[in-house]
């Protein structure tokens, strides 16, 4: 059994998230996605999962300006953890 690969490159995310290595570099540099240097930049699988759950709902295709989207039938609203979803309830202000 083949043991699943737990650190991708910067290529290799960029597949995975069906984008551009610009784009991802971009979102590094953002400060969206962590990366380690092993020779090259490397992202641990399980960050990857994380940003993507992080920011699920969310609009990041300006990665320095993270948007609200909303939907029909759900309010998204950025926290400085990321998105949060609330069903049938809109948000207040702090």
């Amino acid at each position: 059994m083949k043991m699943q690969e737990m650190l991708y490159t910067v290529p290799e995310v960029a597949a995975i998230l069906k984008t551009n290595v610009d784009y991802v570099y971009k979102l590094q540099k953002a400060g969206l996605i962590r990366f380690m240097k092993i020779g090259r930049l490397k992202c641990r699988k399980s960050t990857l999962e994380e940003f993507l759950e992080k920011y699920d709902g969310c609009d990041i295709s300006d990665p320095f300006n993270v948007q609200e989207i909303t939907l029909k039938d759900a309010v998204w609203k950025i926290h400085e953890e990321g998105c949060e979803r609330k069903k049938g309830k809109k948000w207040r202000k702090s």
